[in-house]
């Protein structure tokens, strides 16, 4: 790993992954979000003929169909586990190489748990109540339905909490959370 601390962001779904990582970047981190390096894996040749012939239905023209595949493994736990299985390898590849070209201090976002390597860096869980989470994400555009889904394929809150080495509570206003992830930064950075 090139210089500069590294740390990983989780949280599950609306608990202000984003925000943090946003403040993060404000303070000068860089910062890389395996969500979005997990979007662009779907778009790897191999990876979408991988996912065709296990559920030829997410597939359409030769594009995955974010929605679809979503809808089909937040569903069905064994089906989620087989995605993980295609796809976390090849986006902890990359987050590895994005981790060994940057240089300063550095925060991973990551949504999925399964896909964190220790050797990232100290894990900082993002909370939130349930009921603030789901309304978050709603008002982001998300189906009712498909959120409740996503929080029942998600970990509980004591088990996302026993991920962490930090636990950053986003409970309150912007402000509040907007200082306690200064307060992160600079204990970090103080190690």
């Amino acid at each position: 790993m090139s210089d500069g601390k590294s740390l990983v962001i989780t949280g599950g779904i609306g608990t202000g992954k984003s925000a943090v990582s946003d403040f993060l970047g404000s303070l000068g981190w860089s910062i890389i979000d395996a969500d979005q390096v997990g979007h662009s894996v779907l778009g790897i040749s191999e990876v979408v003929a991988l996912l065709e012939q296990e559920w030829p239905e997410v597939v359409v023209g030769g594009v995955v169909s974010r929605k679809r595949l979503g809808d089909l493994v937040f569903a069905d736990p064994g089906k989620l586990a087989r995605l993980e299985a295609i796809t976390h390898p090849i986006i902890q590849s990359q987050v590895d190489s994005w981790l060994s070209a940057t240089v300063g201090p550095k925060a991973i976002e990551v949504s999925a748990p399964k896909a964190i390597k220790v050797a990232w860096g100290p894990v900082v869980v993002i909370d939130a109540p349930e009921a603030v989470r789901l309304d978050r994400a709603v008002s982001r555009g998300m189906d009712r339905s498909a959120v409740m889904a996503r929080l029942a394929s998600q970990p509980r809150p004591q088990q996302w909490l026993q991920l962490g080495d930090y636990i950053v509570s986003n409970s309150g206003s912007v402000a509040d959370l907007k200082e306690a992830v200064g307060r992160l930064s600079k204990h970090i950075l103080s190690l």
